[in-house]
């Protein structure tokens, strides 16, 4: 193992408990966006992650829009070096039919190794991994080579209406390399 992974190993041994906490807190939301019964839960879903957004460390903005909002969170303090842009969501698809679920879609749990929950593959599971990396980056770097921009909607499950009113409005902003 090099001195990076076996640093990389450590930081997640040191944060296991917290990380899966915080990941299963995420998962919790019924963040439902196709269903307008759980607007509410769908925002509340998205100040959450705001708030933990910031708490790694990342500039955070709330765009509003007609529908749910859009988070968008940046790391932007290597003048003149590349900005990389990451696309994720946060809003689930329906639990229908719900008696072929084994247990409550918004109650995770962890069953040899695999974590069952609406949300935990898509897209939930992969927006905490890229942000859990992040986090581990920004606490073992000293500083960022590059700049890191997270653009985070909240209805992509619903066709994405109220993210298409920003992207217009927010273009500069969401300018970047790759």
């Amino acid at each position: 193992m090099t001195e990076e992974q076996t640093r990389l190993s450590k930081w997640f041994s040191e944060h296991r408990e917290t990380i899966f906490r915080d990941f299963f807190t995420f998962l919790s939301f019924k963040s439902i966006a196709t269903d307008p019964a759980f607007d509410q839960e769908t925002k509340r879903c998205a100040t959450w992650l705001a708030d933990y957004l910031t708490k790694i460390g990342l500039e955070v903005e709330r765009w509003e829009t007609s529908k749910q909002p859009v988070l968008f969170a940046k790391h932007c303090k290597a003048p003149n070096r590349p900005t990389l842009l990451i696309y994720q969501h946060y809003d689930v698809q329906p639990i229908d039919p719900i008696e072929l679920w084994e247990s409550d879609p918004f109650k995770p749990r962890m069953d040899k190794g695999v974590i069952y929950a609406r949300g935990a593959q898509d897209n939930k599971g992969q927006c905490f991994y890229t942000i859990t990396a992040i986090k581990a980056l920004l606490e073992l770097s000293n500083k960022l080579n590059f700049n890191l921009k997270l653009f985070i909607e909240g209805e992509e499950e619903s066709g994405s209406v109220g993210t298409r009113e920003v992207l217009e409005k927010k273009k500069k902003d969401l300018e970047s390399d790759s």
